[in-house]
Parts: structure tokens; C-alpha cells; sequence
């Protein structure tokens, strides 16, 4: 039995938006039934348990507060305080749950409600996509951190990935990746523009296998056969624009 007072659960629901904070669940979590009167099927779930033998346990000054709390529906609520399954629901997850719906639900506001369509399950499997083609790029990156050296595949990789990694499309509201959930589609923005940049600043030089030893990594061809200062000005906005899109990358894979 949850021991949210009645009071803290309305502000975790309405925090919410009304639907479960689960990334990926749409289930409604209170209702109207007559003038005056609600149906509420939600639960406030802990994200941090009391109990030494619960879920996520640490110690806390107090654990029945809004701050501690989860608005979900009854199935995601047993699901995630399953003991064999606190490896997947981890305190870190459920916040970073919280934290995308309570923005979802803010950025909502004074908007009309999306129709014809819109599941929070069908969002998430598209996101899932983005996800991995993400995860795909962020790998090839990984080992390239000061700018002077990319792998071929990872410069292709930053070129569809400027288009939504689509070759053939241009990212946009229409993208069959991007997500209408305003929970996410900002963020996929920020990300696609930061490829952008990236791409922009890539094409200002000429790539070539010849200045490396390895035949699946460029180098730019720099300026003079030294280092100039141009050259390492440049290499630096490489290196800068592959760390913020690492950043931006990890953050949305990670769900924060």
C-alpha cells in the first residue's frame, strides 16, 4: 500500500499530465466520472524504497514525498517494484521517467491535444529507432577526440546523420524518425543540429586516407605540411562539435 498522502499523489498525477509516468505507457490515470467526482486508477510508487528489502533502497529523511515519487498505472507500478527486475528499474531510470514526463506534460500546455494517431507506445518504438541509429554513430566516434583524424564510416555516418540519418530525406516534423512527443522531439532537434554544424564545419576540408597509416581513417588535409594555427583551430571545432554531440547523444540514449 502506497503511503503517499492523497495530496502528493494528485501533484505527482497532475505533474504528469494525468498518464503514467513510464517511458513508453499512455495509461490515463484519473478521470471524470460525475460533476465533482474522479476516477483514479494511479498509484504513487517509490522511486527510492524504505523498505530494506524493497526495490531501490537507500536512506532517506523522508520517503513519502513528492520528490520521491512516481505517478503509474497499476501494471507499471508492480512491474518496476519486482525485485528480479531491480537491475532494470533502477532509481536512476525512474527519475529520468519522471523527469520526461513532467516535461512532456509543461510543454503541452496551451497546446492542443495531437490526435489521429499519437501512442505513447508507437513514440517510444520510433525513438527506439533513433536510439539506436544514435548509438551506431556514437560508437564510430567514440575513439575520435582531438579533431585531426575521422574514421571513413564515422564522416558518412555525420552526413546522414545530418538528415535525420536518412540519405534521401531532410529532417523535419514529417521525419519518420522524429517523435512528436514534446518530451522528445526537442531533443532530437538539438541533436540533428548539432550534426548540421558538425557536417558544416567537416566540409570545409578535403578528407584523405593518404594522410594516415590506417585505410579506414581520414585526416584533413591541413594548410601546410606543419601544424598551423589554422589547422589546429580547426581540428579544435572538430574535436568540440564531437564532444557536444557525445554529450547530447549519451544524455537521450540514457533517458536523462
Amino acid at each position: 500500500m502506497s503511503g503517499f498522502s492523497l495530496e502528493i499523489r494528485m501533484q505527482l498525477y497532475m505533474a504528469a499530465g494525468c498518464v503514467c509516468m513510464r517511458e513508453g505507457c499512455n495509461n490515463k490515470l484519473v478521470a471524470p466520472i460525475t460533476p465533482g467526482k474522479q476516477l483514479i486508477i494511479g498509484e504513487g510508487a517509490h522511486i527510492v524504497s524504505g523498505a530494506t528489502n524493497g526495490p531501490r533502497h537507500r536512506v532517506l529523511a523522508a520517503y513519502d514525498t513528492f520528490e520521491n515519487g512516481i505517478a503509474l498505472c497499476a501494471n507499471c507500478h508492480r512491474e518496476v517494484d519486482n525485485r528480479q527486475l531491480a537491475g532494470t528499474y533502477t532509481e536512476n531510470v525512474l527519475r529520468a521517467w519522471k523527469a520526461q514526463a513532467v516535461v512532456a506534460a509543461s510543454q503541452g500546455i496551451g497546446k492542443p491535444v495531437i490526435t489521429g494517431g499519437f501512442n505513447r507506445r508507437d513514440e517510444w518504438a520510433i525513438v527506439d529507432s533513433f536510439r539506436e541509429k544514435l548509438g551506431t554513430l556514437l560508437a564510430e566516434l567514440w575513439p575520435f577526440t582531438d579533431g585531426w583524424e575521422i574514421s571513413d564510416e564515422g564522416l558518412n555516418q555525420i552526413s546522414t546523420g545530418s538528415r535525420g540519418f536518412d540519405p534521401f530525406s531532410r529532417w523535419g516534423q514529417r521525419h519518420p524518425l522524429r517523435s512528436v512527443d514534446p518530451g522528445y522531439a526537442p531533443r532530437q532537434d538539438a541533436i540533428i543540429e548539432c550534426l548540421e554544424t558538425l557536417q558544416a564545419i567537416v566540409r570545409r576540408k578535403k578528407w584523405d586516407y593518404s594522410r594516415t597509416n590506417t585505410p579506414r581513417i581520414k585526416r584533413f588535409l591541413p594548410e601546410l605540411t606543419i601544424r598551423s594555427n589554422e589547422d589546429r583551430e580547426y581540428a579544435a571545432e572538430i574535436a568540440n562539435g564531437i564532444a557536444v554531440f557525445k554529450r547530447l547523444a549519451q544524455e537521450f540514449i540514457n533517458g536523462h
